[in-house]
């Protein structure tokens, strides 16, 4: 193996991205708002880099492609940290034995319950109307895991646990918010009052083939609900970085939040501009015709609820773009590419000059290689891993600044 070739978890891509969900909100002077889902010429990773990590109902993509949700690798994140807590959980609803693990804004959730039953779960809207019903056995332990689709488990809603006609619990999700912000280090939201609430963040672009987490705190919310943290000297984070907040309910149950500090990524061959980062923000975007060039456009995005903003436009190399959440929020447009020399089975192209490119082959393995300082980068394949025929595989790229800001590009070969 290359020496300077980093190979993932095959089969997982490394970042949040999108979750495409409905409609946005957008004023600009250039451009066309981009509502829905979007239809690449493949399915690959990410919110756009993003596969499936666990048996999900969707399609996840990363810079990418199909895309439905950015939620599946910050899930994966959490797996571990959710399902040890299970055993810590303190007892459930009296004599049902039911407790959950959830994510807010994810279309999962996990939990205990009687052993090898049929469960049914009613999910309802907060008025009370019923939104979607799965079903799931119990293993021999007791544990269940299901997906809805398409409703996500959100606070404000409640899970209907029911065995047959009989009704084991009514649970009404708390809500627990999560804003992360990249210019001041600061992680904040809303909890229920009094509560403990445990928050985590993750460095996540220091090492592009990983998450670590650099920091860990424990608060309890405020009597109004509040809580905040500071993580100045600690991290000094970035786009992308993840803040990870949860709490416990007197019943035992893991109730957790995810959310990135914010960022943009621009996919040229897509003509696409999106910005992640907290819903119900707007984001204002310049694009200029590079550095201290003249301003071509201004584009208002605002990020709905469970939904990140996109924005179909057309951009060249060379363009610079400047978001307003982050001084350093600046790209200038490289001119990507993907080339694959066939007989070597090498991938090779352009991304970001003298820094890592995140190279995904969908359903199969992702690497992370060193651009050059002319923003040249190259990857045998065969020799790292990979299949020694890429004939009709998809190849995505995706290359990042120190701040965290990114652009991406896809090819089927």
């Amino acid at each position: 193996m290359d020496a300077d070739v980093a190979v993932l978890d095959s089969g997982i891509a490394d970042h949040p991205d999108l979750a495409i969900a409905g409609g946005i909100n957008c004023t600009d002077t250039g451009g066309t708002a981009a509502a829905g889902w979007l239809d690449p010429t493949w399915a690959a990773p990410l919110s756009f880099d993003f596969i499936p990590r666990r048996g999900a109902s969707r399609s996840h993509v990363l810079g990418g492609v199909a895309m439905r949700s950015r939620r599946t690798w910050i899930i994966g994140l959490a797996a571990s940290i959710l399902g040890s807590l299970v055993a810590l959980g303190g007892p459930a609803t009296a004599a049902t034995g039911i407790t959950y693990q959830l994510t807010l804004g994810d279309d999962c959730f996990a939990g205990s319950g009687p052993v090898s039953k049929l469960l049914t779960f009613d999910l309802r809207r907060p008025n009370g109307t019923l939104a979607e019903r799965v079903t799931d056995r119990t293993d021999s332990n007791g544990r269940f895991e299901a997906c809805f689709n398409p409703n996500d488990v959100l606070g404000g809603w409640t899970l209907v646990a029911k065995r047959g006609t009989t009704k084991l619990r009514t649970f009404q999700i708390p809500n627990l918010t999560v804003v992360a912000d990249r210019s001041d280090d600061t992680v904040k939201g809303r909890a229920p009052a009094g509560r403990r609430v445990t928050i985590e963040v993750q460095d996540c672009t220091t090492d592009p083939a990983t998450c670590t987490t650099v920091v860990t705190r424990r608060l309890t919310a405020s009597a109004k609900g509040r809580y905040a943290t500071d993580v100045t000297g600690d991290l000094d984070a970035v786009g992308q970085d993840l803040a990870l907040v949860r709490i416990k309910t007197g019943a035992g149950d893991t109730i957790a939040q995810t959310v990135a500090f914010p960022y943009f990524f621009v996919w040229r061959s897509q003509n696409l501009l999106a910005v992640v980062g907290k819903s119900g923000r707007s984001i204002v975007v310049e694009r200029l015709d590079g550095p201290g060039g003249t301003v071509l456009g201004t584009h208002t995005i605002t990020i709905p609820t469970n939904a990140d903003g996109l924005w179909n436009l057309l951009f060249d190399a060379g363009d610079r773009f400047v978001a307003d959440f982050e001084a350093d929020a600046t790209l200038d447009v490289p001119d990507a590419s993907i080339e694959w020399v066939q007989a070597g089975d090498i991938v090779q192209g352009i991304c970001l000059p003298s820094r890592p490119v995140v190279i995904t082959r969908y359903g199969g393995q992702t690497w992370v290689v060193q651009a050059d300082e002319t923003g040249a980068y190259s990857l045998d394949v065969d020799a790292n891993g990979g299949p020694a025929d890429l004939t009709g595989s998809s190849i995505q790229i995706r290359c990042s600044t120190a701040a965290g800001d990114h652009m991406v590009e896809t090819k089927s070969l």
